[in-house]
């Protein structure tokens, strides 16, 4: 988690993002995405992995969530499970979670899943 923080803390320094919104075109350029894909997230079971390797299978959808902790964030993916598992497996899409917490309260929100 430390090398996460250093990179965060670098990017907030800055005032680059990785897509402007004001409609420009977008700042995600090869270096940048090599970058996220360094971050190192740990899943259900305290696994570490990067990011890239959650998208280099299929097509991935991030969805960052305040916190596992947070009941707001909780009732988001509750909706969020409401799309239907064999919906995302036909399409070889993956709907990934990331959210600031310990990894062992991602299990309560995997009975949501």
């Amino acid at each position: 988690m430390e090398e996460n923080k250093k990179f965060f803390e670098q990017k907030a320094a800055t005032t680059e993002f990785v897509i402007n919104l004001d409609g420009d075109e977008p700042k995600l350029t090869t270096a940048r995405l090599k970058e996220i894909g360094e971050c190192v997230v740990y899943d259900e079971v305290g696994n570490r992995l990067t990011m890239s390797q959650l998208w280099s299978e299929f097509k991935t959808i991030f969805v960052f969530v305040r916190s596992f902790l947070c009941f707001t964030s909780k009732e988001y993916v509750e909706d969020l499970a409401m799309v239907p598992r064999e919906s995302l497996k036909q399409s070889q899409v993956r709907l990934v979670l990331i959210g600031c917490a310990h990894w062992k309260h991602i299990r309560l929100f995997g009975v949501v899943l």
